[in-house]
């Protein structure tokens, strides 16, 4: 039997509110690829409230907007909302790949060491 691990990870502001994590993530890139908030809700399956209080908490928390909306353009991620995503995407990726080389280290013979 091979062991597995998972894990989560996220950022918050010091006094503990959700900046990013792969939810937010996520919303934000609906939103560049919709334009358009009701129709990056409806692609999330969540309702546009939802949508709305989770970008605005993060909005608050960060003390900048995350998203530009004009009639004329739709909605447009802000340059703060497109580093954020290239940086948590970044992020993401390394994490994934050192605990995967930690996990391997650590315990990759465990469960053969048993047998």
């Amino acid at each position: 039997m091979a062991l597995v691990h998972k894990s989560r990870h996220w950022i918050e502001d010091p006094q503990g509110h959700m900046i990013m994590g792969e939810g937010r993530l996520r919303i934000l890139q609906v939103i560049r690829e919709k334009r358009s908030l009701v129709e990056a809700a409806k692609a999330l399956g969540m309702s546009y409230r939802a949508l709305w209080g989770k970008l605005k908490a993060t909005e608050s928390a960060l003390g900048q907007p995350l998203v530009d909306s004009t009639k004329a353009k739709g909605s447009n991620l802000t340059p703060l909302a497109e580093e954020l995503l290239v940086r948590y995407e970044d992020f993401l990726k390394r994490c994934r790949i050192n605990e995967e080389l930690l996990f391997q280290e650590l315990f990759g013979g465990l469960m053969h060491s048993r047998q």
